[in-house]
Protein backbone atom coordinates (compact mmCIF):
# COMPACT_ATOMS: atom_id res chain seq x y z
CA UNK A 1 0.00 0.00 0.00
CA UNK A 2 0.94 3.69 -0.57
CA UNK A 3 1.90 5.82 2.03
CA UNK A 4 2.61 9.78 1.01
CA UNK A 5 4.68 10.81 3.93
CA UNK A 6 7.11 7.16 2.95
CA UNK A 7 6.94 8.08 -0.44
CA UNK A 8 7.85 11.87 -0.34
CA UNK A 9 10.63 11.31 2.19
CA UNK A 10 12.26 8.58 -0.24
CA UNK A 11 11.44 10.76 -3.19
CA UNK A 12 13.29 13.41 -1.61
CA UNK A 13 16.25 11.33 -0.42
CA UNK A 14 16.83 10.36 -3.54
CA UNK A 15 16.77 13.51 -5.23
CA UNK A 16 19.52 15.31 -3.24
CA UNK A 17 22.51 16.48 -4.60
CA UNK A 18 21.76 15.40 -8.42
CA UNK A 19 22.69 17.57 -10.88
CA UNK A 20 19.99 19.83 -12.89
CA UNK A 21 20.41 17.50 -15.61
CA UNK A 22 19.06 14.53 -14.12
CA UNK A 23 16.28 16.49 -12.30
CA UNK A 24 15.43 18.01 -15.26
CA UNK A 25 14.71 14.81 -16.99
CA UNK A 26 13.47 13.46 -14.17
CA UNK A 27 10.68 16.00 -13.86
CA UNK A 28 9.37 16.35 -17.72
CA UNK A 29 9.72 12.14 -17.84
CA UNK A 30 7.05 11.61 -15.07
CA UNK A 31 5.09 15.02 -15.99
CA UNK A 32 4.74 13.20 -19.47
CA UNK A 33 3.95 9.74 -18.07
CA UNK A 34 1.23 11.32 -16.47
CA UNK A 35 -0.36 13.09 -19.47
CA UNK A 36 0.11 9.76 -21.51
CA UNK A 37 -1.80 8.34 -18.89
CA UNK A 38 -4.47 10.24 -18.29
CA UNK A 39 -4.58 13.17 -21.13
CA UNK A 40 -6.31 11.71 -23.25
CA UNK A 41 -9.27 11.87 -21.18
CA UNK A 42 -8.61 15.54 -20.78
CA UNK A 43 -8.73 15.90 -24.26
CA UNK A 44 -12.66 14.85 -24.09
CA UNK A 45 -13.66 16.76 -20.99
CA UNK A 46 -15.83 19.67 -22.06
CA UNK A 47 -14.66 21.88 -19.36
CA UNK A 48 -11.27 21.32 -20.52
CA UNK A 49 -10.67 23.46 -23.63
CA UNK A 50 -8.89 22.05 -26.88
CA UNK A 51 -6.86 25.28 -26.39
CA UNK A 52 -5.91 24.19 -23.04
CA UNK A 53 -4.85 21.12 -24.69
CA UNK A 54 -2.48 22.78 -26.86
CA UNK A 55 -0.72 25.02 -24.19
CA UNK A 56 -0.01 21.90 -22.53
CA UNK A 57 1.15 19.48 -25.47
CA UNK A 58 3.27 22.87 -26.53
CA UNK A 59 4.49 22.75 -22.75
CA UNK A 60 5.84 19.43 -22.61
CA UNK A 61 7.53 19.70 -26.48
CA UNK A 62 9.27 22.56 -24.72
CA UNK A 63 10.33 20.56 -21.91
CA UNK A 64 11.55 17.83 -24.34
CA UNK A 65 12.97 19.72 -26.58
CA UNK A 66 15.06 21.51 -23.72
CA UNK A 67 16.30 17.47 -22.84
CA UNK A 68 18.51 17.81 -26.10
CA UNK A 69 18.70 21.31 -27.08
CA UNK A 70 19.23 25.08 -25.09
CA UNK A 71 15.95 26.55 -24.90
CA UNK A 72 15.16 30.38 -24.24
CA UNK A 73 14.69 30.71 -21.09
CA UNK A 74 12.18 33.55 -21.45
CA UNK A 75 10.49 30.70 -23.22
CA UNK A 76 10.24 28.22 -20.68
CA UNK A 77 9.24 31.06 -18.23
CA UNK A 78 6.39 32.19 -20.27
CA UNK A 79 5.56 28.88 -20.56
CA UNK A 80 5.75 28.70 -16.47
CA UNK A 81 2.95 31.89 -16.81
CA UNK A 82 0.59 30.33 -19.31
CA UNK A 83 0.41 26.98 -17.52
CA UNK A 84 -0.10 28.62 -14.03
CA UNK A 85 -2.98 30.82 -15.83
CA UNK A 86 -4.53 28.07 -15.93
CA UNK A 87 -5.08 26.78 -12.72
CA UNK A 88 -8.12 28.20 -10.80
CA UNK A 89 -6.82 30.32 -8.25
CA UNK A 90 -10.59 31.44 -6.97
CA UNK A 91 -14.22 30.92 -7.87
CA UNK A 92 -14.31 34.45 -9.47
CA UNK A 93 -13.53 32.45 -12.86
CA UNK A 94 -16.04 29.92 -12.69
CA UNK A 95 -15.15 28.70 -15.97
CA UNK A 96 -11.47 27.61 -14.32
CA UNK A 97 -13.27 26.95 -11.35
CA UNK A 98 -14.90 24.27 -13.10
CA UNK A 99 -11.85 22.23 -13.83
CA UNK A 100 -11.03 21.31 -10.37
CA UNK A 101 -13.74 18.85 -10.80
CA UNK A 102 -11.91 17.30 -13.15
CA UNK A 103 -10.32 14.27 -11.93
CA UNK A 104 -6.51 15.18 -12.12
CA UNK A 105 -6.31 17.97 -14.10
CA UNK A 106 -4.86 20.32 -11.41
CA UNK A 107 -2.59 18.59 -10.26
CA UNK A 108 -1.32 17.69 -13.74
CA UNK A 109 -1.20 21.12 -14.47
CA UNK A 110 0.84 21.48 -11.00
CA UNK A 111 3.28 18.92 -12.48
CA UNK A 112 3.28 20.68 -15.77
CA UNK A 113 4.81 23.96 -14.52
CA UNK A 114 7.10 22.43 -11.56
CA UNK A 115 8.77 20.76 -14.29
CA UNK A 116 8.98 24.08 -16.22
CA UNK A 117 10.40 25.57 -13.08
CA UNK A 118 12.66 22.88 -12.73
CA UNK A 119 14.67 23.22 -15.78
CA UNK A 120 14.72 26.88 -15.53
CA UNK A 121 17.17 25.95 -12.24
CA UNK A 122 14.40 27.57 -10.36
CA UNK A 123 15.74 25.02 -6.91
CA UNK A 124 15.71 22.25 -8.96
CA UNK A 125 15.40 19.66 -6.50
CA UNK A 126 12.07 21.41 -4.93
CA UNK A 127 10.60 21.49 -8.18
CA UNK A 128 11.82 17.94 -9.37
CA UNK A 129 9.63 16.42 -6.09
CA UNK A 130 6.72 18.66 -6.65
CA UNK A 131 6.67 17.62 -10.30
CA UNK A 132 6.68 14.09 -9.71
CA UNK A 133 4.20 14.33 -6.26
CA UNK A 134 1.55 15.94 -8.66
CA UNK A 135 2.14 13.58 -11.49
CA UNK A 136 1.30 10.68 -8.97
CA UNK A 137 -1.45 13.07 -7.53
CA UNK A 138 -3.41 13.09 -10.89
CA UNK A 139 -3.12 9.20 -11.15
CA UNK A 140 -4.28 8.47 -7.36
CA UNK A 141 -7.11 11.81 -8.01
CA UNK A 142 -8.24 10.11 -10.88
CA UNK A 143 -8.81 6.66 -9.34
CA UNK A 144 -10.55 8.39 -6.51
CA UNK A 145 -13.01 9.68 -8.46
CA UNK A 146 -13.09 6.65 -10.31
CA UNK A 147 -14.23 4.81 -7.02
CA UNK A 148 -16.83 6.99 -5.72
CA UNK A 149 -18.47 7.24 -9.16
CA UNK A 150 -18.39 3.37 -8.89
CA UNK A 151 -19.47 3.35 -5.05
CA UNK A 152 -22.14 6.04 -6.25
CA UNK A 153 -21.25 8.21 -3.39
CA UNK A 154 -19.34 10.92 -2.42
CA UNK A 155 -16.44 11.59 -0.90
CA UNK A 156 -15.75 9.85 2.76
CA UNK A 157 -12.51 9.16 4.62
CA UNK A 158 -11.91 5.65 4.12
CA UNK A 159 -11.84 6.09 0.33
CA UNK A 160 -8.44 7.12 0.08
CA UNK A 161 -6.85 4.12 2.27
CA UNK A 162 -9.52 2.29 -0.13
CA UNK A 163 -7.98 3.75 -3.40
CA UNK A 164 -4.39 3.17 -2.54
CA UNK A 165 -4.83 -0.42 -1.55
CA UNK A 166 -6.27 -1.43 -4.78
CA UNK A 167 -5.21 0.69 -7.67
CA UNK A 168 -2.31 -1.35 -9.14
CA UNK A 169 -1.74 2.02 -11.60
CA UNK A 170 -0.13 3.98 -8.16
CA UNK A 171 2.18 1.26 -7.37
CA UNK A 172 2.94 1.11 -11.17
CA UNK A 173 3.69 4.64 -11.34
CA UNK A 174 5.79 4.59 -7.92
CA UNK A 175 7.92 2.21 -9.57
CA UNK A 176 8.14 3.56 -13.20
CA UNK A 177 9.35 6.73 -11.21
CA UNK A 178 12.18 4.97 -9.26
CA UNK A 179 13.12 3.06 -12.64
CA UNK A 180 13.56 6.65 -14.65
CA UNK A 181 15.38 8.14 -11.96
CA UNK A 182 17.92 5.62 -11.78
CA UNK A 183 18.06 5.89 -15.65
CA UNK A 184 18.31 9.51 -15.63
CA UNK A 185 20.80 9.21 -12.49
CA UNK A 186 23.22 6.84 -14.83
CA UNK A 187 23.22 8.81 -17.92
CA UNK A 188 20.25 6.67 -19.89
CA UNK A 189 19.32 8.99 -22.47
CA UNK A 190 15.03 9.37 -21.29
CA UNK A 191 13.50 9.51 -24.38
CA UNK A 192 9.62 10.91 -25.48
CA UNK A 193 7.73 8.08 -25.85
CA UNK A 194 4.86 8.99 -28.26
CA UNK A 195 0.78 8.38 -27.46
CA UNK A 196 -0.59 4.61 -28.60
Amino acid sequence: MYNSLEYAFELKRRLAGQPLPVLAAFSVACTDHAFRLVGPSFSNDEWISVEDIQLVQHALDLLWQAQTEKVDPNILAKGVEQIESLVPDDDSDSARAATEAVGGWVYFLTSLYSSLRCQLGQDPPYWAQQSAENAFNTLFQRELYRFMREQGRGYSDSDESEVMSNAPILAQEIGFQWQCLERCKQGLPIERPSFQ
